[in-house]
């Protein structure tokens, strides 16, 4: 890790003309005419760019330079926050080829670079901070002004004497269907009491990727079990924990790849909060009550407090 607080703009410049592939840019604040010739080299080297940056008054300001990038292939968007004055999107980071990340206090305009106290660090090939910023990327990249309003106002618990907040769970049932569908329901449950205050809202939503990703995770652990074979390497019980912990991290990835990306449009009709599926407790738990429950795979931004992990209860579905 690289930790900067001079020559900022600089060194960004640099860093950024390393870029072969790919840049994607997630910044509050952007002097759009004072990288527009750094961008304009990139799109050159054919160079993907993807910026987002906060819909305020300062960043269009450049609307010549805007339109030029565009006109270059550059996709930009300015992100619109529901709470007006208050409410920005104030990330400042970009992702340079899938390999660097470049994050800290500095907008990338003249007054950050010349009359503010600012830092930026530089972080090169870290697997997890690669994911989890390509996450939050994915996750602005794709949110809506509907999606946007319905994480930040959520809806009160109909009970008065209730304080929880209505949060919509679409919930899938334990069973492939036929043609490898997932077939689940949309619940509205209830932060406080949610074994209490709940009601489906629709019925029989469709999924056609999810069991495709368990059956390549399921291929994934097959193809490490033919290499143990073919090598005839002592399978440890560190090396089963080392490798079902990877499993568990390419789960995990793909799973919130996933929802960010496809996930969250799979209702016409209301907007998902959070995901999961029911499962079935090991013979060996010692729950009070063996049976069914709820595992949440995907939580969307602003809600997570309000989603619990797991539900001791299906909620009438199976």
């Amino acid at each position: 890790m690289e930790i900067y607080f001079d020559n900022l703009e600089n060194t960004l410049k640099s860093e950024l003309s390393k870029a072969t592939e790919n840049l994607k840019v997630v910044v509050g604040w952007l002097d759009f005419s004072l990288f527009e010739q750094t961008f304009t080299e990139l799109r050159e080297k054919n160079v993907d760019i993807d910026i987002i940056v906060d819909d305020n008054s300062i960043n269009h300001r450049f609307p010549r330079s805007v339109s030029n990038l565009e006109s270059l292939g550059v996709k930009i968007k300015f992100q619109r926050m529901i709470t007006g004055t208050y409410g920005h999107m104030h990330h400042k980071f970009c992702i340079i080829d899938s390999r660097t990340i470049i994050t800290g206090s500095y907008n990338w305009t003249f007054t950050a670079n010349n009359y503010s106290f600012e830092n930026f660090i530089i972080i090169r090939d870290n697997r997890e901070a690669i994911d989890k910023f390509s996450d939050e990327f994915d996750v602005i990249k794709h949110m809506t002004s509907q999606r946007l309003n319905s994480i930040q106002y959520l809806k009160n618990c109909e009970d008065q004497d209730c304080n929880g907040k209505m949060v919509n769970l679409l919930i899938y049932g334990p069973h492939v269907e036929k043609y490898g569908e997932m077939v689940g329901d949309i619940i509205e449950v209830c932060s406080e009491n949610p074994y209490e205050h709940y009601k489906t809202i629709e019925l029989s939503v469709i999924d056609n990727t999810i069991s495709r990703i368990a059956d390549e995770i399921f291929y994934q652990f097959e193809l490490v079990n033919e290499e143990f074979e073919l090598t005839g390497e002592e399978l440890t019980q560190e090396k089963i924990d080392e490798i079902n912990k990877e499993l568990d991290y390419s789960t995990e990835r793909r799973y919130m790849v996933y929802s960010n990306n496809h996930g969250i449009n799979n209702s016409e009709k209301n907007i998902i909060h959070g995901w999961g599926k029911i499962l079935s407790y090991p013979m060996y738990n010692k729950h009070e009550d063996p049976g069914n429950f709820v595992k949440i795979y995907w939580k969307d931004r602003f809600v997570k407090d309000k989603i619990e992990d797991e539900y001791d209860d299906t909620f009438d579905l199976y």
